[in-house]
């Protein structure tokens, strides 16, 4: 069963804090520093790849390299209010 949380053409915010990490901690794969650089920049989801082992992967639109990004690396969005009539 797969645990897609985004979908292509999703816009992700990459986490800010990314460079205080080293590896994953949902799927062990490393976190390198030019991956981190992008912390804090928001781009679109061109790909999502899950394993057999059920751990999904992105590939995102910004800096043409294949990198593993998970749903860890992304900061979750804000509820947005509804506004009242």
């Amino acid at each position: 069963m797969s645990n897609i949380k985004f979908k292509v053409g999703d816009e992700v915010t990459i986490r800010p804090d990314l460079s205080k990490y080293s590896y994953c901690p949902i799927t062990g794969c490393a976190i390198w520093p030019d991956m981190a650089r992008h912390g804090g920049k928001t781009t679109t989801v061109i790909d999502a790849v899950t394993l057999a082992n059920s751990k999904t992967y992105y590939r995102l639109y910004i800096d043409n390299k294949y990198w593993s990004w998970t749903s860890f690396m992304f900061q979750q969005p804000l509820f947005k209010r509804k506004e009242l009539p």
